[in-house]
């Protein structure tokens, strides 16, 4: 298991996110123009798919657009709860479903909520 934290140009938002995910700053126009960029087959959930076999899950406490993740940077799943204590339950659990926690299988989660 590796974690790791990193830094972006721009507030938590779904621009950090592209940035993050797709390795590229985002555009700093208040558009989303970079989701419809070719470009997004690039990011991080479709490049791990593709090359090695990744399942990736997005775990937020965002209730907002739940398939924006999916549609625009690959996520496998999303997990979305109402709090921190929640998310980190469900996702839990379904790490273990999928066997994950005993290294049985390759897995990208991105943890998009406050402090875990």
């Amino acid at each position: 298991i590796v974690a790791t934290q990193a830094s972006v140009s721009v507030p938590m938002t779904l621009k950090s996110a592209w940035e993050v995910l797709c390795g590229m700053p985002p555009a700093y126009t208040s558009d989303f123009r970079e989701h419809g960029s070719s470009l997004r087959r690039e990011c991080l959930p479709r490049v791990l798919s593709r090359c090695c076999g990744y399942h990736s899950i997005l775990a937020k406490t965002d209730t907002e657009l739940p398939e924006l993740p999916r549609r625009v940077f690959g996520f496998d799943e999303v997990l979305v709860a109402p709090t921190n204590e929640q998310l980190l339950t469900d996702l839990r659990a379904r790490l273990a479903s999928l066997g994950a926690l005993k290294g049985r299988r390759p897995l990208l989660v991105y943890f998009y909520a406050g402090d875990a």
